[in-house]
């Protein structure tokens, strides 16, 4: 897990924070990333005070790591946080991605926040599986809830993982 900040930052534009949710700690620079987020941010909210705290490393020898991630499950109705197991494995970090997703596995880059027209100083990987893009899953009903949108608005399908890494990332 990435060494915490000595700063709190928001979640959603990584500016310092100044406003933070009672229920987890999340924190927000502004009402207008409060608000943004607001909606995922509720479904969420309870879940996160569980996963502060990685899980023991059963093997010091295999160097794993675990890497607090999201999970969104096609056929649920909302997503949840979970463990995901890594090496830290240079370039790369290798996950076990695979026991979540369909088939082989496929990653974007998510570097910028398009909607915002603001660039992260850290990467989104979004994980997913070969039916998801050639429409072989069922649509996925926990992007649909933590959008807002319809299953059919969105067109994700199978399970889907999202997880967070320091700094600018690499090509995936």
């Amino acid at each position: 897990m990435p060494a915490p900040h000595t700063h709190p930052r928001c979640i959603l534009c990584h500016r310092a924070g100044k406003q933070s949710c009672s229920g987890c700690g999340t924190q927000y620079c502004s009402d207008e990333c409060r608000d943004t987020g607001q909606h995922a941010h509720e479904i969420l909210c309870s879940s996160l005070s569980k996963f502060n705290t990685a899980p023991p490393v059963p093997d010091a020898k295999r160097r794993w790591t675990f890497r607090r991630s999201i999970l969104f499950p096609a056929d649920a109705d909302k997503p949840q946080f979970f463990w995901l197991k890594c090496s830290p494995v240079k370039p790369y970090e290798f996950n076990d991605a695979k026991d979540y997703l369909e088939s082989v596995q496929h990653r974007i880059a998510v570097r910028d926040n398009e909607a915002r027209g603001k660039t992260f100083n850290h990467t989104i990987e979004i994980m997913y599986g070969a039916g998801s893009a050639h429409g072989g899953s069922l649509m996925n009903k926990s992007i649909a809830a933590a959008t807002g949108s319809s299953a059919d608005e969105h067109g994700w399908r199978g399970n889907v993982i999202v997880m967070r890494h320091e700094g600018p990332g690499q090509e995936l």
